[in-house]
């Protein structure tokens, strides 16, 4: 039912000539670092005080992940959970190294008091986030959050766009997007169509959310990088931030060029007084 690896007392363990571990819940604390098998097999990971975990498999854990006390999740491999996944609490910190996250909940420093670190995500996938204690997330573009994203104590949530797209929120409520008071940043890349960042699932009574971003980007909660400037409009049942395209550059017009050919003939008349 529970495996405890250094979990109490003051310092890690040994563990010598194993098998898989199969439990319901794993506890891994005071430094220990452990290395999974692609057999290992848990519903609920929980590391605490300095350990550090490494995953081999989709299946090393189904259920949830609890990070706190200065821990380390690096994860070798996808993690899809059907609960929430928590990073807490001063030094706590999750590797994806470019591997996905699928959730219920996503806790980004939200409990405890300090900011932690969630670096290098693949694609993100989840029902509600929370990002809080002045924390940073980057997402991208392909991720989603179904119902709500809560952002708190100065935290800032980044979204990169990648291939023109990029996050999307699929709440539909006032509440679904909260930034109370912390910054959501949008960062856009030169390209063509499509070119959006964000994009919010319309109203369920109808309507679009265009007030209420453009309120949001008065007020500074949403800050937007984009090289040729942004339009907030509703399409298709949401409400985007698009990036203007490139402006393509136009043709040499037919004055123009006869002036650039007055010239030419100038200069090489030019030239051959200079010769003579």
């Amino acid at each position: 039912s529970q495996v405890f690896l250094g979990y109490y007392g003051s310092s890690p363990i040994t563990i010598e000539n194993r098998a898989d571990i199969t439990t319901a819940n794993l506890y891994v604390g005071n430094g220990m670092t452990f290395t999974q098998t692609a057999s290992d097999a848990e519903a609920n990971l929980n590391l605490n005080n300095k350990a550090s975990v490494t995953t081999a498999a989709v299946g090393n854990v189904t259920q949830s992940v609890n990070v706190s006390g200065g821990g380390t999740l690096n994860m070798g491999t996808a993690l899809n959970l059907s609960g929430a996944l928590n990073v807490q609490d001063s030094g706590s910190t999750l590797n994806a190294q470019g591997h996905g996250i699928t959730s219920n909940q996503l806790f980004v420093g939200w409990y405890g008091n300090a900011a932690v670190s969630l670096a290098n995500a693949g694609t993100v996938t989840t029902n509600d986030l929370y990002v809080g204690n002045g924390s940073s997330l980057t997402l991208h573009g392909g991720d989603v959050v179904n119902s709500s994203i809560n952002l708190s104590g100065g935290s800032t949530l980044t979204v990169q766009q990648v291939g023109g797209t990029g996050l999307t929120l699929n709440g539909t409520s006032s509440s679904s997007l909260s930034i109370d008071p912390s910054q959501m940043d949008l960062i856009f890349t030169p390209t063509s169509t499509p070119n959006w960042d964000f994009r919010w699932k319309d109203p369920s009574g109808g309507g679009t959310w265009v007030n209420t971003i453009d309120s949001l980007i008065t007020g500074g909660e949403i800050v937007i990088t984009a090289p040729n400037g942004y339009t907030v409009e509703d399409s298709n049942g949401y409400t985007y931030i698009n990036g203007i395209p490139n402006a393509a550059v136009p043709e040499p017009s037919s004055v123009v060029t006869l002036s650039l050919g007055v010239i030419g003939v100038l200069a090489v008349m030019a030239a051959r007084r200079r010769i003579a």
